[in-house]
């Protein structure tokens, strides 16, 4: 039921921004955690991933990338894309972890 242009932003998205944040650390072991799965009525989607810094302006992640006006984009494309589907995400930053759960209502 989600346009696979759609499912491209969506994973696309999250996924890059995962592999971009464990590229930053200088430790030797990084580790992102993907999961999808169905929770009753909802597509649940969960990544997880360690995080150096994380930058946030009224509740919106900030790129730390130096081009600020090409990048930076991802979150708002992602929350997008949802919008079309009654969609949502929330995210957290705990012990150097980042951890975003996106919520889709499944259509019949």
């Amino acid at each position: 039921f989600i346009n696979l242009v759609d499912v491209g932003v969506i994973f696309g998205n999250i996924i890059d921004n995962a592999i971009e944040s464990c590229e930053r650390l200088d430790i030797p072991y990084k580790k992102i955690i993907l999961c999808v799965t169905q929770l009753e009525k909802f597509i649940v989607i969960k990544i997880q991933n360690p995080v150096q810094a994380v930058i946030q302006e009224k509740n919106r992640l900030i790129t730390l990338k130096n081009d600020k006006e090409k990048h930076g984009w991802g979150m708002l494309c992602l929350k997008e894309a949802l919008r079309k589907y009654d969609g949502n995400y929330r995210y957290k930053i705990e012990d150097k972890q980042f951890s975003l759960t996106i919520f889709i209502p499944i259509r019949q």
